[in-house]
C-alpha cells in the first residue's frame, strides 16, 4: 500500500488549525472529504475507532508513506507519527520526505522520484521483482543499521530512513537536524 500526506491522527486532525482553508479541521469531518458526519463529540469512539495511528497494531500491509515537508493542509507530523509507530511495532514501512514540495509534490524531480518509487514498491509487492536497495528497512542492512538515515539523490533533497530528528547523510557525510 501507499499513503501519501495522509491523515494518521484522526482526533489530533480534527482539532488542526489549518493554513490552507484559514479555519479548524472539523469541518472536514462533520460535513465534507472526511465523511464522519458528526462532531467528535458526539460520539469520541467513532473517531478514535477510525484512526489509522489507533489501529496501527492490526496493519499487516508493508506501507510506502511518502509526505511534503511544508504541507501545511495535512501536516508531516501525521505521517511521522504514524512512520514512528509502525517501526516501533516492527512493520514494514518506509517513509520518504520531499523537504522542497507541500501537499502536492509541484518539483519535478521530486514527481519522477515518487513516481519511479511507486513502480519500484508495486513491481516488487505484486509482481514479486527484487527490492530495491532504498526499500530495505534499516533493520535489514548493515549499512543501514549504521547509517540511521540516508540522503538519497541530493544533498537535502528528501531523507528516507529511521525516524530522528537528527541525521546523518551518507552521501554528504554531514551530520544534521532535521527540520521536517
Amino acid at each position: 500500500a501507499i499513503s501519501g500526506n495522509g491523515v494518521s491522527d484522526v482526533v489530533a486532525h480534527y482539532f488542526n488549525y489549518n493554513n490552507d482553508f484559514g479555519s479548524i479541521d472539523s469541518w472536514r469531518y462533520e460535513n465534507q472529504q472526511l465523511r464522519m458526519g458528526f462532531p467528535f463529540f458526539d460520539n469520541k469512539e467513532a473517531y478514535y475507532s477510525n484512526s489509522p495511528l489507533l489501529n496501527a497494531d492490526k496493519i499487516t500491509t508493508p506501507l510506502l508513506t511518502w509526505t511534503g515537508k511544508m504541507d501545511q493542509n495535512i501536516r508531516p507530523e501525521q505521517s511521522e507519527a504514524f512512520y514512528a509507530a509502525l517501526r516501533r511495532l516492527k512493520k514494514e514501512n518506509v517513509m520518504v520526505v520531499y523537504s522542497s514540495d507541500g501537499h502536492s509534490l509541484f518539483d519535478q524531480k521530486n514527481q519522477n522520484d515518487l513516481t519511479l518509487k511507486v513502480k519500484d514498491w508495486f513491481g516488487h509487492y505484486l509482481k514479486e521483482e527484487p527490492k530495491k536497495e532504498w526499500m530495505k528497512a534499516d533493520f535489514e542492512t548493515n549499512y543501514r543499521r549504521q547509517n540511521r538515515n540516508i540522503c538519497i539523490g541530493g544533498a537535502s533533497n528528501y531523507w528516507l530512513g529511521v525516524y530522528s530528528r537528527f541525521a546523518y547523510c551518507s552521501r554528504c557525510r554531514t551530520d544534521r537536524k532535521r527540520k521536517f
